[in-house]
């Protein structure tokens, strides 16, 4: 093969910006991925990362109470089909101005989602909101398992 056989592609300045939003978003997720750990160590707690995430958990948290959360990080509220029925916390911050977090069961989480909350449509049936309503922030307070917590206040982190 000689240089005149390489086909040459330009990147459309639409395309490096969705390649840069890519990795951008895989950034801030192992960021929150490492603050969130960094907070349950500090609180007692066992954290475990599966290598894989065929348990659908992104983490696997053990409270002091010895009780595990199989976890779901996000980085707002969100439901998915794939999730029902299968004891998985959702853990998510209450909005991108509260940098607090909240755990909770994705099925109760879907309940209070549905009719309540201004949804729209990822998928199918996958839903994600962009912000609590102020009406519903205390439910999910109240139904919160762990929280709310703020996974900022062990390290000294400025820019997430």
């Amino acid at each position: 093969m000689d240089i005149t056989d390489l086909k040459l592609h330009i990147l459309t300045t639409d395309e490096l910006n969705q390649k840069y939003r890519a990795s951008r978003n895989k950034i801030y997720e192992a960021t929150r991925l490492a603050l969130v750990t960094t907070y349950f160590t500090a609180c007692n707690c066992i954290v475990a990362t599966p290598n894989r995430d065929d348990q659908d958990a992104d983490l696997l948290l053990t409270l002091p109470n010895n009780k595990t959360l199989r976890c779901q990080l996000k980085s707002r509220p969100t439901v998915n089909e794939k999730y029902m029925g299968k004891s998985i916390y959702m853990m998510f911050p209450l909005s991108k101005k509260d940098s607090r977090y909240v755990i909770i069961d994705h099925d109760v989480l879907q309940k209070l989602m549905f009719g309540k909350w201004n949804y729209h449509n990822k998928g199918t049936r996958n839903y994600s909101s962009n912000s609590i309503s102020n009406r519903n922030l205390q439910d999910i307070i109240n139904y919160s398992v762990v929280g709310p917590f703020d996974p900022k206040s062990v390290v000294n982190v400025d820019y997430l």
